[in-house]
């Protein structure tokens, strides 16, 4: 930027003009006595008085002059009038003393003091050639020729000064009128202007700062943060704003106390009042980031990110604080609000680390994984406000069932009187219908919940959501069925009876049917995150592995350095004998992570997806050998199977506290099949014990003599029925054939060790 400074004269005082001879050119010209100021300058703005100075007869034609500083010359003027004055006094008539006072008054351009003097003089000494000559000077030197002319001619003609003066005088007399001559007083307020600027340059800030704090008063930029799932309008005082869900806006408001509600929720939630205010002059430092959460949802993170001097070699680690529960926060100065921080920023002379803050929204895809943050941060308390917050203002969310068992975790009052007071609600919210009617079974379960339900559809006819919860609570399946059917015809309710539907089909292991359904289930949006884990196992149960392939690359577009996502979609391709598209997709993979990803890792997963393709294949010893490199302590477990020892894959097991009952399930299949019958016998055994909480699966376990009928069409869903139907399928020689046809219906994972299974089962 090009800057103008420096120092210069500003304004005029005690000004004087004569027509005179210029000292340094020679020549006539208007000349200017006068004070002035000399300030120091920016753009010509006069900021910083320096000093004053007296300029001596300033020529308009060659611009120079005498300069002497405003002091000095007051001071010497002053001294030398004091002394000439008490030596005239003393000696009034000398000549010499007379001579020296008009020569001293006549360069200060005195002229009333030398007008006095030179009459003085002329009165009485009008006979001393010396006094004459003087006053002629004198009167020539202030720009009076005439007069100058006049008194010259007093002098002795054999005086060389005589002629001298005459014929100069006349000179600058043809000029310019001689007479005008006499030195003329100009205003002097002009010298104090410039002092002004500074003064005003200063109100000016001072304004700007009291303003600016009026202002701040007025209004203040303030973060409002939705953390909810759902869009909302709140009413902050008399104004309302509309958020999106999980999003961030800027507002503005005065300092004070106000008042927040959200409106138009299911159910009414409490208003909330907050007040920030600070003092006149604080308003001026205080630059704190002010962030107003109106659902107290919100999970935030300040991250103080350190930026290393890459010429240093300091450590640092970036330091974390996490805020959630309150609605108002008042947070120092953030550097990055709510926006990407840099990957480089100006590191401060001297210094090898600095840090910089980073405030930040987490955006989860549903509560449940803030529920999961907030219990590794907050505890058990906060987790149970937070869901019982998330239930009034979004009723509707996917994650219901799980928040109204966090908030009646401890048979809260205030959770009991909302789950009643939501069953009464219209439009039904299905999905606290359904956690009421579990929970109810689990703690009564001789209540008459059929009657409870039948009363509620009686009473409103042809209600898609109760002919739907109506269904849910019938024994008899083909009736339930046509409950579930009935609740979809019309307006429907939201897919919900073709999910129930496909749900009862999935456990007859009719999967195309059941397909089917669920693809009108999931033509509702809303309700795709309800319908997806059962909609996926139906895609797998009928070989439709297109959808799934298409689920995974859209979850790919937001996640494209998750290899797991690239191992599945792989894993079907090679199912669907893509074989090229597969390896097409791994160079995409390893084309996006070529960045970060070294050539060891790399070659891993290089390894990885070529052993899922001989799995795939078939090829079982080379998919195990290729995995023993990649991932040794999962191939010595599959190993074991492969092997046939069934008592390491027990150990294994045991060592890994694995408490699924289907692992032991299959290790019992595999020590039937390899004659291991006390290993069969202790893998049954903790099946069972695992299995003594699962009432819906307990029977079947403890009565080993269930008909193949009776299996296939219990409600259990295939992924475990595979493995009662294998057990079974051991024990019973006579009907192995009958339960060995439900395993192989049910076995349609495309996984190790299912393999095994097949091979047994064929």
């Amino acid at each position: 930027m090009f800057l103008v400074y420096g120092v210069r004269q500003y304004g005029k005082a005690n000004a004087r003009e004569r027509f005179g001879v210029c000292n340094s050119c020679g020549r006539t010209a208007i000349l200017e006595t006068y004070d002035t100021a000399r300030f120091f300058h920016l753009y010509w703005l006069p900021l910083i008085p320096i000093g004053h100075e007296r300029i001596i007869d300033a020529c308009p034609l060659c611009d120079k002059c005498h300069k002497m500083s405003s002091l000095k010359y007051k001071r010497r003027k002053k001294k030398n009038d004091t002394s000439l004055m008490e030596r005239l006094r003393e000696t009034p008539n000398d000549p010499e003393l007379i001579c020296e006072a008009m020569q001293h008054w006549s360069f200060y351009k005195d002229d009333e003091s030398f007008e006095r003097m030179a009459t003085l003089a002329l009165s009485r000494m009008s006979g001393d050639a010396k006094v004459i000559k003087s006053t002629a000077i004198g009167y020539y030197r202030l720009g009076r020729f005439s007069k100058a002319q006049e008194i010259a001619r007093k002098l002795p003609e054999s005086d060389p000064a005589r002629q001298e003066l005459i014929e100069t005088a006349e000179a600058h007399i043809e000029t310019g009128d001689g007479e005008t001559g006499r030195p003329t007083k100009k205003s002097g307020i002009t010298i104090f202007l410039p002092y002004l600027v500074p003064l005003l340059i200063i109100i000016a800030i001072c304004g700007s700062m009291f303003s600016e704090a009026h202002t701040a008063g007025k209004a203040r930029a303030i973060w409002l943060v939705n953390g909810s799932l759902c869009p909302y309008k709140v009413q902050i005082d008399d104004k309302e704003y509309v958020i999106k869900k999980q999003a961030v806006r800027t507002i503005t408001l005065p300092m004070g106390q106000h008042h927040v509600q959200i409106k138009d929720t299911r159910f009414p939630m409490e208003p909330v009042t907050f007040e920030y205010d600070v003092s006149f002059i604080d308003r001026l430092n205080d630059n704190k980031t002010l962030v107003l959460n109106p659902d107290g949802l919100a999970f935030l993170t300040i991250e103080h990110v350190p930026y290393i001097d890459e010429n240093s070699h300091a450590e640092a680690e970036s330091r974390y604080e996490y805020l959630f529960g309150k609605t108002w926060y008042i947070l120092p100065a953030i550097d990055y609000a709510f926006r990407s921080i840099p990957d480089n920023v100006p590191m401060p002379s001297g210094v090898n680390v600095t840090y910089k803050s980073q405030l930040s929204l987490y955006e989860p895809e549903s509560y449940i994984e803030t529920l999961n943050a907030l219990y590794n941060n907050d505890g058990e308390d906060t987790v149970r406000q937070f869901a019982k917050t998330a239930l009034r203002l979004d009723p509707e969310s996917p994650d219901v069932m799980w928040l109204l068992s966090i908030a009646q975790g401890t048979n809260d009052l205030e959770s009991i009187d909302l789950m009643n007071s939501a069953l009464s609600e219209r439009p039904v919210l299905i999905d606290w219908h359904r956690y009421y009617q579990e929970a109810e079974a689990n703690k009564d379960p001789e209540k008459d919940r059929i009657a409870e339900y039948q009363a509620l559809l009686d009473a409103e006819p042809g209600n898609p959501a109760l002919l739907y919860l109506r269904g849910r609570i019938e024994p008899d399946y083909e009736t339930a069925q046509q409950y579930y059917l009935r609740s979809e015809e019309g307006t429907g309710c939201g897919g919900y009876g073709y999910y129930a539907a496909a749900y009862n089909l999935m456990y007859r292991m009719q999967y195309r049917d059941a397909h089917s359904l669920l693809i009108k289930a999931m033509t509702n949006d809303h309700a795709q995150a309800r319908f997806g884990s059962l909609y996926d196992a139906s895609c797998l149960a009928t070989h439709s592995y297109q959808p799934l392939i298409e689920s995974i690359q859209k979850q790919k577009c937001v996640q494209p350095e998750n290899g797991e996502l690239v191992a599945q979609e792989v894993r079907f391709l090679h199912l669907q004998e893509k074989h090229d598209e597969a390896k097409r997709v791994i160079k995409t993979y390893y084309s996006i992570n070529l960045n970060w990803m070294d050539a060891a890792t790399r070659t891993e997963w290089q390894t990885y997806y070529d052993a899922i393709a001989d799995y795939i294949a078939g090829d079982i010893p080379a998919y195990l050998a290729k995995l023993q490199n990649v991932l040794p302590e999962q191939a010595e477990y599959q190993n074991a199977f492969h092997k046939g020892e069934i008592q390491k894959v027990m150990d294994l097991l045991t060592e890994a506290g694995n408490t699924d009952f289907t692992s032991y399930l299959l290790a019992y299949a595999a020590a039937m099949q390899h004659d291991q019958m006390d290993v069969a016998e202790k893998a049954l055994q903790t099946a069972v014990n695992l299995l003594e909480a699962r009432f819906d699966i307990l029977p079947f376990i403890n009565n080993l003599a269930v008909a193949p009928e009776e299996l296939e069409v219990a409600e259990i869903l295939p992924e475990e029925k595979l493995y009662v139907a294998l057990a079974l399928g051991c024990l019973h020689s006579d009907k192995q054939d009958a339960y060995f046809e439900i395993a192989n219906k049910c076995n349609y994972s495309p996984y190790f060790p299912k393999h095994l299974i097949k091979k047994l089962i064929r």
